[in-house]
C-alpha cells in the first residue's frame, strides 16, 4: 500500500453559503490530518468572499482558494448542483482529484492503492432511486447519446437496496488528471455532457438531479468504467 507524495492527489470541494462555509472546516481539518501531502482546494463559485475567520481556518489547513464561474449559458436554468462539476473540470496539477461534498469528513487515509486506474472513476452509488424508478426516463437519457441502455446492474445502499441501472451519488468522484479527451479531464467531459443535457434533451424533473444523471452518462459516452 503506497501512501500519497505531494503532486498525487488534490482533494476538491465546493464552498457556496454560510452553511457549506461551516461545513468545510471539519471536512477540510480532516483531510488535511490525514493527507499532509496532498492538495486540497475549496473553489469558490464567482469568487465569492469567505468570512474572515473561515478564511483564516482554511488557511491554517492549507487549503488553496480558487474562484469557479459557469461559462456562458452553462445552465438553462440557475443550478447550483453543478458548480462540483465545474470545480471538477477546473485545470489542477496533481495526477489524481477527488470530488466531495463538504457534509463528510475523513476518517482514515486515502492511499494511492485506492484511486482509479486508467479510464476509471471512482464513485459510490446511490442510495435510492431518487430520478428515473421509470427505467423509460433511463432509456430515453441513452437515447439522446445515441447509447446502448446499460445491461449491468449495481445495488443501492438504502432502503430495499435495489438492483438498479448505474446511479452513483455525485458527491464523492475521482478521477485521474492523465484521462483526457480532446484535452479534457472527465470533469470537463461531465460539464460538457451536463449542458447539452440540461439544454436538448427532453426528459422531464432534471433538477435537481442533473448531475447524477449526468455523471453515468458521462462514463458511458466516453468508455469509463468504475
Amino acid at each position: 500500500m503506497t501512501d500519497l507524495a505531494p503532486g498525487d492527489l488534490s482533494f476538491v470541494f465546493v464552498i457556496e453559503g454560510e452553511r457549506l462555509q461551516t461545513q468545510s472546516l471539519i471536512l477540510a481539518d480532516s483531510l488535511r490530518r490525514h493527507h499532509p501531502n496532498a492538495d486540497i482546494i475549496a473553489y469558490l463559485p464567482g469568487g465569492n468572499a469567505l468570512d474572515p475567520l473561515v478564511q483564516d481556518f482554511l488557511t491554517l489547513c492549507g487549503v488553496q482558494l480558487r474562484p469557479v464561474k459557469a461559462q456562458e449559458k452553462q445552465w438553462k436554468q440557475p443550478y447550483p448542483h453543478g458548480n462540483k462539476i465545474l470545480s471538477l473540470a477546473e485545470p489542477r496539477e496533481t495526477r489524481w482529484s477527488m470530488f466531495l461534498d463538504t457534509d463528510m469528513a475523513a476518517l482514515t487515509p486515502i492511499l494511492v492503492d485506492d484511486l482509479p486506474g486508467p479510464m476509471q472513476v471512482s464513485v459510490v452509488p446511490e442510495g435510492i432511486a431518487s430520478w428515473g424508478k421509470d427505467l423509460a426516463k433511463w432509456q430515453t437519457a441513452y437515447d439522446y447519446f445515441d447509447l446502448p441502455m446499460p445491461t449491468e446492474r449495481i445495488r443501492l445502499l438504502r432502503g430495499r437496496r435495489l438492483e438498479f441501472p448505474p446511479y452513483f451519488n455525485a458527491g464523492m468522484v475521482a478521477i485521474c488528471e492523465a484521462d483526457r479527451i480532446e484535452g479534457r479531464n472527465f470533469g470537463g467531459m461531465w460539464r460538457a455532457t451536463a449542458r447539452e443535457f440540461d439544454w436538448r434533451a427532453k426528459v422531464s424533473n432534471k433538477r435537481p438531479w442533473l448531475d447524477q444523471i449526468t455523471l453515468p452518462l458521462t462514463m458511458k459516452r466516453f468508455g469509463f468504467t468504475a
